[in-house]
C-alpha cells in the first residue's frame, strides 16, 4: 500500500510504503536539498504551536538516518543522508514559555546523546527561553552573530483567584525558575550563584554576543 505524506519542505513529498509483512520504508524526497533537511528555524514567540513545529523538524531530521533507506537510494543521494551531519538550529526570539521550551531542550539532549550534533546559531534577538535554546546546542558548535543581542531574567506570570491559589501558582513560578536557572547553568559557565545575582540587579540581563562566549553561552561569534 502506497500513501502520499508532505515532507517538511512543502515542494518535496515522500512515499511511504507498507510492505505486507508490516514494514514501513520510507523513500527520500525527489531531489532533496541539504539545507532544506537539515535545518529547523526557532523564529518568534516560543510557544505551544512553535514547540511543536520545532520538535517535528527535529524528530523527523533525527530519525532521517541511513538505517531508514537502502543502499540504493543512499548512493543516489550520497552525502545527504549521513548520521554524521549536524541538526542546524537557527534562533531568533524574544522568548516564550519555560514548559514549550524545555519540551524542545530535552528533545534535542536526546538527539545528541544518539550521537548526532545539533548546531544552534542566534541571529538578532535571544532572549529568555531563546538563550537556554542556544546554550543547549552541542558544545563547540554553539555560534551567535556578531550584533545578536542576548537576554535573561526572572520568570514572571500572572494569576488570580483565591489567595490559596495565587500562592500555589507562585510556587510553581518559582519551581520554573529554579528549572531555568539550572539549565542556563548546566550548559554554560556560569553558576547558579551568579545568574540568581543577574536576576537580582537588573529586571532584564543583556549581554553581547562577545559575552555570550565568555560565559560559556555560545563558542564563537560569527
Amino acid at each position: 500500500m502506497k500513501k502520499k505524506k508532505k515532507n517538511l519542505n512543502e515542494e518535496h513529498e515522500e512515499t511511504v510504503e507498507e510492505e505486507s509483512h508490516g514494514a514501513i520504508h520510507f523513500s527520500l524526497p525527489a531531489q532533496p536539498a541539504e539545507k532544506d533537511l537539515r535545518t529547523v528555524a526557532v523564529f518568534g514567540a516560543i510557544n505551544e504551536e512553535k514547540c511543536a513545529d520545532v520538535t517535528s523538524g527535529i524528530y523527523y531530521l533525527w530519525q532521517n538516518t541511513p538505517e531508514l533507506f537502502t543502499e540504493e537510494e543512499l548512493a543516489e543521494h550520497e552525502g545527504l543522508m549521513q548520521p554524521e551531519q549536524d541538526i542546524r538550529m537557527i534562533i531568533s526570539t524574544y522568548g516564550g514559555e519555560v514548559l514549550e521550551m524545555f519540551g524542545i531542550i530535552d528533545l534535542m539532549n536526546m538527539t545528541k546523546s544518539s550521537g548526532v550534533d545539533i548546531e544552534t546559531i542566534g541571529l538578532g534577538k535571544v532572549m529568555s527561553a531563546g538563550v537556554a535554546i542556544l546554550a543547549a546546542g552541542t558544545k563547540g558548535k554553539r555560534l551567535v552573530a556578531r550584533n545578536c543581542r542576548l537576554m535573561l531574567h526572572q520568570a514572571s506570570a500572572g494569576t488570580m483567584g483565591s489567595v490559596h491559589n495565587m500562592e500555589n501558582e507562585l510556587e510553581e513560578v518559582k519551581v520554573l525558575q529554579g528549572m531555568y536557572v539550572r539549565c542556563v547553568a548546566e550548559n554554560s559557565n556560569l553558576s547558579i550563584k551568579k545568574i540568581k545575582k543577574m536576576f537580582s540587579s537588573n529586571s532584564n540581563y543583556y549581554i553581547s554576543a562577545e559575552q555570550a562566549v565568555e560565559y560559556g553561552i555560545a563558542d564563537e561569534v560569527i
